[in-house]
């Protein structure tokens, strides 16, 4: 099953695929640890708020954009720390989709085929 984004999610993944572009020339991110990633989250909040201060005194396009990349700043380095860690999140016990589970159920399905019960036993203890 898909899900579809609402328009809202889909402005602003564009948005934050625009700036993470702008930002081609430097290193990636999956080499970063969690604390660095929230490191440059406690800097973006601070320069959040001072656009914010900025932009409801003075509210001016120029003031609003500035506002507006903050936030997508801040939410560029969340999903930099969702990347790095999704893998350890389904390890640790994300449930599985329907498809993975189809696909695991499939692999059983073909062992025990081809090694017999016995064999399919002993894959479940290897796992």
């Amino acid at each position: 099953m898909s899900i579809m984004p609402r328009e809202a999610v889909v402005r602003f993944a564009e948005e934050m695929e625009r700036v993470l572009k702008e930002n081609d020339h430097k290193d990636g991110w999956d080499s970063l640890d969690a604390y660095e990633l929230l490191g440059s989250i406690d800097d973006e909040r601070d320069e959040l708020l001072q656009a914010m201060d900025t932009y409801f005194e003075h509210k001016t396009p120029k003031n609003l954009a500035a506002m507006l990349d903050e936030v997508t700043d801040i939410a560029n380095f969340c999903m930099m720390i969702f990347d790095n860690y999704r893998e350890d999140y389904r390890e640790i016990g994300k449930p599985k989709t329907a498809e993975e589970q189809r696909e695991e159920f499939e692999a059983w399905l073909d062992d025990t085929y081809e090694r017999g019960e016995e064999g399919a036993r002993e894959r479940e203890h290897e796992t």
